[in-house]
């Protein structure tokens, strides 16, 4: 594994060195269309470096719409070689959304057609722009240079236990943040990444066949292989980051793979900053613990009212990180911090064991006649039913003054149909009155990102 920062460009010509493949690319088909040794990375993304030295200044921003493809993902290492800053953009980005996005980011120009040109020529490197949602107010773009992502990369191999001779299956998008700490993982150790173009059943099952030892998903995509009818090879690590991890499927993983699912935690402004590996002694409150922190990641719980004190065990409070993989700030300004933690908004709080739990979102939290409800508590309830697949908690007005619980749920196609009354009484049985939904609606389908997490914000 690297321990220093190298240059991409030499970083790629160690790696080459070693021999082996860069990347195995399946299109959503499950066909193994492309596969890309080291050196032909390397060879690639010089010529790409060198053409793209000639046409920017340095520390220039351009904006690149990341495909989930091999070029797309050459481009960028290519851009940040040739020490440009790049915003990724969701290749299903709105003109709109990309203007946004290119404005606050003060980009010059969208690379489209790279070519490519012999001359070689050194350049510090760059690094990449990343949409964040905050933990306030809209989208902000944060900036996070190449030794950041080096130490990010560093650090999430480590938490995953990824060596050169596995195979880490990417399942999602390169152009988010959870992708981005993947990709750098891989260059970071040399291990082979297996690309999906989509997360389809047929490119997952033609993925889990090409034996990954490593993945790293998300809860929709996890379900999603666990319906496949036949599974050749399951890999020895797997990790759910993005959404919480409903316990049906955290059980299921473990009775039909035999794989205990662990998590992982990060964000856009600090990458990769905690993965607390699945263990067989584990119970399904070990869903939401996220370890102690990887790499030099220092996982503090705080007040929030007064953020210097330092919650006691087992005390819920807001989680502040602080890392090499920070980002450096948002492009309209500092990111939010306290005395160089940055407040990540979430709520935690650390046990016993020195391992720390997440429970929910500040922003998130629900006024119920002076009771503070974490939506996210009362969802995993609900889910735990055998007869629901998802569900989204969210507040409903009542009147003017008074708020009141409003749950959504998916029913579960392998059970019977759950009534409003049923659900109603498990909830009770499990929470205290505050925490129980005034309605339950029953929905074909919550809308969902395309890493699967429900979009809160697009629930009508």
């Amino acid at each position: 594994m690297a321990d220093e920062c190298e240059h991409p460009l030499s970083l790629l010509a160690t790696r080459a060195r070693q021999g082996g493949e860069f990347v195995r690319y399946i299109d959503e088909s499950g066909r193994l269309s492309q596969s890309l040794t080291w050196r032909e990375s390397l060879e690639r993304c010089t010529r790409k470096a060198v053409w793209l030295a000639g046409e920017f200044p340095p520390g220039t921003t351009v904006c690149l719409s990341m495909h989930q493809d091999v070029g797309s993902l050459l481009t960028l290492l290519s851009c940040i070689a040739a020490g440009l800053h790049v915003v990724c953009l969701h290749p299903g980005a709105t003109p709109m959304e990309a203007r946004s996005c290119a404005h606050q980011a003060r980009a010059v120009a969208c690379v489209e057609h790279v070519g490519e040109a012999d001359e070689a020529s050194a350049r510090e490197a760059g690094g990449i722009v990343l949409s964040s949602s905050g933990t306030t107010g809209g989208p902000r773009m944060a900036l996070r240079d190449w030794p950041s992502l080096c130490a990010n990369g560093l650090a999430a191999a480590a938490g995953l236990g990824l060596h050169r001779d596995d195979h880490l299956l990417v399942s999602v998008p390169i152009c988010h943040s959870y992708g981005v700490d993947l990709v750098c993982a891989s260059l970071m150790c040399g291990a082979t990444m297996v690309l999906l173009e989509r997360a389809t059943p047929p490119s997952i099952a033609a993925a889990l066949s090409s034996r990954p030892s490593v993945w790293p998903t998300v809860p929709f995509q996890l379900e999603q292989a666990l319906r496949l009818e036949h599974t050749s090879h399951v890999p020895r690590t797997v990790v759910t980051a993005g959404s919480w991890l409903p316990e049906r499927i955290w059980r299921l993983t473990r009775e039909r793979w035999c794989v205990h699912v662990g998590q992982l935690y990060g964000a856009t402004e600090v990458g990769t900053v905690g993965v607390r590996l699945g263990r067989p002694d584990d119970d399904a409150d070990a869903i939401c613990l996220i370890g102690s922190g990887v790499g030099d990641a220092s996982l503090v719980v705080v007040d929030r009212d007064n953020p210097t004190r330092v919650c006691a065990i087992d005390e819920e409070g807001e989680l502040l990180v602080h890392a090499s993989s920070m980002a450096s700030r948002y492009a309209d300004g500092p990111l939010r911090s306290s005395d160089g933690y940055w407040r990540s908004g979430d709520v935690a709080r650390r046990r016993s064991s020195g391992e720390l739990e997440i429970t929910g979102r500040w922003k998130l939290l629900i006024d119920v006649g002076g009771f503070k409800v974490n939506p996210i508590e009362v969802e995993r309830v609900i889910a735990s039913h055998p007869g629901v697949a998802a569900c989204l908690v969210t507040g409903m007005h009542a009147s003017e003054t008074v708020e009141r619980l409003r749950a959504q749920y998916v029913q579960a196609a392998e059970a019977p149909p759950v009534s409003e009354n049923a659900l109603r009484a498990y909830v009770r049985e499990r929470l205290s009155a505050a925490k129980v939904p005034r309605t339950f609606e029953r929905v074909d389908a919550l809308p969902r990102s395309v890493t699967g997490k429900i979009l809160r914000a697009h629930v009508s």
